[in-house]
């Protein structure tokens, strides 16, 4: 399954409304954009840095064993 993920960067440089990084009100934000970032991240890969100052935006698979 291939889920967004994120990499803090750099904590100073993300918007007022995380001023205090907290990652559900992250996952909350990709999950709002979830479609059109895997778009984006499946065309360009190293777009990832472009979304939000401070924040690497990435696309993850889990696997899971059955």
């Amino acid at each position: 399954r291939r889920k967004l993920d994120f990499e803090l960067v750099d904590e100073s440089l993300l918007p007022d409304c995380f001023f205090s990084p907290d990652p559900a009100k992250i996952k909350i934000w990709l999950a709002e954009r979830k479609d059109e970032l895997m778009r984006i991240l499946e065309l360009n890969p190293e777009s990832g840095m472009q979304f939000m100052p401070g924040l690497k935006v990435k696309i993850t698979t889990d696997v899971s064993s059955r």
